[in-house]
């Protein structure tokens, strides 16, 4: 009996990493066009109620309406803009975020969306803590996070944001 053999996991492995490339690029290709076809309709809608708007004066109860309409359109936008930086492979940029600083920021944006009206953020940490990461990546990730928070509260509450060192090359945060 005589046998040639060859050790092929490594080609193997090749060919799986090929599959997920070619399902990720499948992917990032869909939710191009589903925020396409769904980004046009709002930017239509939002021009719509816009100069609805401008017929109501600013002192009836339509105007505020309007004004919850339009921060609800611009939520689902930032949404979809999400969904489009997620799909679309792009080169990580690992950069020193200050937390305090990029937590004000998030939570000065989340206020505007309707489901954090009643949501009080509150953060307690270290002066001066700063982490190594993607600020694109982490708002999206702490964004999502903190509106399911909301959420699950059902739009009332406190949300408690920690922030504190492990070591010297970990920070643990709490949400």
């Amino acid at each position: 009996y005589m046998a040639i053999r060859y050790d092929i996991t490594e080609r193997k492995r090749q060919e799986q990493r090929l599959r997920d490339q070619a399902t990720l690029l499948t992917l990032g290709e869909m939710a191009a066009v589903v925020a396409h076809e769904v980004r046009n309709p709002l930017a239509g809608i939002r021009g719509g109620v816009q100069l609805l708007g401008s017929v109501f004066p600013p002192t009836t109860d339509g105007h505020e309406l309007i004004g919850d309409i339009l921060a609800r359109i611009d939520s689902l936008n930032a949404v979809v803009g999400d969904l489009l930086a997620f799909a679309r492979l792009r080169e990580i940029k690992v950069a020193p975020v200050d937390l305090t600083a990029f937590f004000g920021d998030l939570g000065a944006s989340l206020r505007l969306d309707p489901a954090m009206r009643n949501v009080t953020l509150q953060l307690r940490q270290e002066p001066g803590l700063t982490v190594n990461g993607d600020v694109d990546q982490l708002r999206l990730v702490f964004t999502n996070l903190l509106l399911n928070a909301a959420q699950a509260m059902n739009g009332e509450g406190r949300i408690e944001i920690a922030a504190s060192t492990l070591d010297a090359d970990h920070v643990v945060i709490t949400v």
